[in-house]
């Protein structure tokens, strides 16, 4: 994903801020954690990316929010 240096630095900033939050708050009992769901297909995809993308996920789909929403 080029041209997305913003994007990708507030994933890392998350994933930086769950360790250390982990590890700040561990002695109170406390734990973090994230939910990275990955790729969801939430209407920004344009067809002809979809159909590439598909190809590269084993259950033939992208994930969908309906998706991340069962987790919580």
């Amino acid at each position: 994903m080029s041209n997305k240096i913003t994007y990708h630095a507030t994933k890392v900033a998350v994933d930086a801020l769950t360790i250390t939050l982990a590890a700040e708050l561990a002695d109170k009992g406390i734990t973090v954690n994230t939910i990275n769901p990955g790729l969801t297909d939430t209407g920004w995809i344009k067809n002809n990316l979809r159909e590439k993308l598909i190809k590269r996920f084993p259950m033939g789909r992208l994930g969908q929010s309906e998706d991340t929403a069962k987790i919580c």
